[in-house]
């Protein structure tokens, strides 16, 4: 059998075949995880992407593997063999699915991602199973005639992961704290994928950031617009133990984080975002002509470029020019192409990462319409959706997306209205939600509102309204 060479290998192959019409491979390490890849081909026929998960296999030594499902985040897999008379249960616990480009660094890097997801999963993995009463042994660990008995048909394992393009489960569960009740606070993503939390600063911004730890949990990549991006790399290491992460089943975690730089991508940022951005106003004759030659001029990267494609001498294209060089002069470092498909989360199995945008002037905000168009465009090539695919968190909404704004808030939150039919979702902090745009309101889905710190009203389309007292945090990030 084939042997590929990847971070954590090599990987041998286990099946190379089609299920239900798709191509699908798997792979396994001397590690006994398993590497499972689908191509993506478009209508043509041609490969035009991948979708890889990596499972971590656990055997279930002793106890029920449903009660450790039960226990579990995300879109975990129990499986129950039957050889030789006895019955074999086994665990298999994603590190993530993402959908990539055909790219081999790109491979290489989000199996090496999701073998680190797996090996910071594991140990919660296993204190739960603890806790629960059941004894659970990695893959790595078991006899090897125990660990073969998961892979006797490996065509039926390869049903265990989605076949073809992977899309939120609406069965991902998040821990949000205590009901007044004292049954803990349950709810699913999809509930929470148009948010807008209003009150109590504090108690705003400390359910807002457990929202973010919810969505990473459930495997969902957000981008957290913000005027102090040091404060959130906090996400990236575990906080210490609460009395009540335990009664909650919960274990301390830290999240994959990535600060982003100011970048002005000229091929999707809104033409007036850029133009405001330069410092003109978009209804001036100047104004527009930038805009037009924006548009007419898509495929270059700087400021620059677009002056060389100028080929009238008015004076308002003399102006233009100037205006145009005078930016790049200023930033030049901002302007180039991104790629964002890795941005994107598809699933809701393993952890989401998180990208960190400082918004605190006109760059940084013409800067979130770049990336959020950018990745609203590859969100769209993977088709509609209700379920929540990418999140975007505003911490402070009357800035960012204010009732009545700038050209660059208008484009912001059409950029945002544009991709919400593709599982672009988001949540919204603010004092009021009279002070937020009122087309981002009028799509709104759940209010939420801070009473106090950890005291908050929760009222979503589809169920009663609740209140609860908000969870401690999971990593080391302090509201």
């Amino acid at each position: 059998m084939g042997v590929i060479r990847l971070p954590h290998g090599p990987w041998r192959s286990l099946l190379v075949g089609k299920y239900e019409g798709k191509d699908v491979s798997l792979y396994q390490n001397p590690q006994r995880d398993i590497l499972y890849v689908v191509v993506d081909r478009g209508e043509d026929g041609r490969a035009r992407g991948l979708v890889v998960t990596v499972y971590r296999g656990f055997y279930v030594e002793r106890g029920n593997v449903k009660q450790v499902l039960d226990h579990l985040s995300g879109s975990p897999v129990g499986v129950s063999k039957r050889w030789k008379g006895e019955i074999f249960q086994f665990l298999l616990v994603p590190g993530g699915i993402k959908y990539i480009s055909l790219d081999p660094q790109e491979l290489r890097d989000t199996v090496d991602e999701m073998e680190i997801t797996l090996t910071r999963m594991e140990k919660s993995v296993l204190a739960i199973a603890r806790a629960l009463g059941i004894t659970l042994r990695p893959l790595a660990v078991v006899p090897k005639n125990v660990a073969a008995i998961l892979l006797v048909e490996p065509a039926a394992i390869a049903g265990l992961a989605p076949a073809g393009i992977p899309s939120v489960s609406e069965g991902g569960v998040m821990v949000l704290g205590l009901l007044k009740n004292g049954e803990v606070a349950r709810d699913a993503p999809i509930n929470f994928r148009r948010t807008i939390i209003y009150g109590q600063e504090g108690g705003r911004l400390k359910f807002f950031s457990v929202l973010i730890e919810e969505f990473l949990r459930n495997g969902i990549n957000v981008l957290v617009a913000t005027t102090r991006p040091e404060h959130y790399t906090a996400l990236s290491s575990a906080g210490p133990k609460n009395e009540l992460h335990t009664k909650l089943g919960l274990e301390p975690l830290g999240f994959s984080v990535k600060v982003l730089d100011t970048v002005v991508d000229l091929s999707l940022v809104p033409k007036r975002a850029f133009t405001y951005m330069c410092g003109v106003s978009p209804s001036t004759n100047t104004g527009e002509g930038i805009m037009g030659l924006l548009e007419a001029n898509r495929d270059v990267e700087t400021p620059t470029g677009l002056v060389e494609r100028i080929t009238k001498t008015d004076l308002i294209s003399l102006r233009v020019g100037r205006v145009l060089r005078a930016v790049e002069d200023l930033k030049p470092e901002i302007f180039h192409k991104l790629a964002y498909n890795h941005f994107i989360s598809l699933s809701s199995t393993g952890l989401g990462g998180a990208y960190i945008l400082n918004t605190a002037d006109q760059w940084g905000r013409a800067s979130l319409t770049s990336y959020l168009a950018g990745i609203g465009e590859a969100l769209k090539r993977r088709g509609k959706t209700e379920n929540p695919r990418f999140i975007v968190f505003i911490e402070e909404g009357e800035k960012i997306v204010p009732r009545e704004g700038d050209p660059i808030s208008e484009d912001v939150v059409g950029v945002i209205e544009k991709y919400r039919d593709y599982g672009m979702g988001w949540v919204i902090s603010t004092e009021k939600d009279i002070h937020i745009h009122p087309n981002l309101v009028s799509f709104t889905e759940t209010k939420v509102g801070a009473v106090g710190v950890d005291d908050v009203g929760v009222r979503t389309l589809v169920k009663r309204p609740y209140r609860l007292t908000v969870r401690p945090m999971l990593s080391s990030l302090d509201t």
